[in-house]
């Protein structure tokens, strides 16, 4: 019987959960089960509301609080700007496609004031060279 890698513990198939995915079960008011084909933009939008939702949550234990998100796609990130405008989050983004001056303007802006709750960043832009002490929570 397949061990548990944290705990060791047997493992049975009953024990095991589907992360999120592009297939779900529905229960119908019969209780016959039916898997549904989910959209990607179904499963992108629900994990942009969690993280309205922690970002709304850090900023209620504490103002001043910035975080850091990391993108890694393109429709992502522009999913996610339209989410958290529409929810009124102040964020700047630091994107790939941007010039050296607007980066640093950015990054200045985050920096400089707390009103900014958010860096929105690629995961390709932020990986060079940064050094950000502003920012007290991480999501990627």
């Amino acid at each position: 019987s397949p061990m548990c890698p944290m705990c060791r513990s047997a493992v049975r198939s009953t024990d095991l959960q589907r992360a999120i995915g592009h297939q779900i079960r529905v229960e119908d008011v019969f209780g016959q089960t039916n898997s549904k084909s989910v959209p990607d933009s179904i499963v992108i939008e629900g994990k942009i509301n969690r993280l309205i939702s922690e970002l709304r949550s850090m900023r209620d234990r504490d103002n001043t609080s910035q975080a850091l998100v990391f993108v890694q796609f393109r429709p992502s990130m522009d999913q996610l700007k339209k989410m958290l405008a529409a929810a009124n989050i102040k964020f700047v983004t630091l994107e790939g496609h941007m010039t050296l001056p607007v980066r640093q303007r950015s990054l200045e802006s985050f920096s400089s004031s707390s009103k900014y709750s958010v860096l929105l960043m690629s995961a390709r832009a932020g990986c060079v060279g940064l050094t950000l002490t502003n920012a007290n929570y991480l999501f990627f």
